[in-house]
């Protein structure tokens, strides 16, 4: 469903960059895309990828590297 999403997103953008149907088409694509940015849905993914940004923002500060806390990662090779 990502995927799908992406490339509809992908699309949509690269079709309003390259159009040249003119100003009236613009319009229109713009009309439908800020309808889609203030539709629930989008508002709620939003507000979800802000939510994890912050999350990790607040472990990086904190200085963890990973979810269980640990200050230095694991490896899964040990040396000598």
């Amino acid at each position: 469903m990502r995927m799908k999403f992406g490339l509809l997103v992908g699309f949509a953008f690269g079709y309003l960059m390259g159009t040249k149907a003119g100003r009236y088409r613009y319009d229109q694509i713009m009309k439908v895309l800020g309808k889609v940015a203030q539709s629930e849905p989008a508002t709620k993914a939003r507000a979800q990828a802000t939510k994890m940004v912050e999350d990790a923002t607040q472990r990086f500060r904190a200085g963890s590297q990973d979810d269980m806390g640990a200050d230095e990662p694991m490896r899964a090779v040990s040396l000598p």
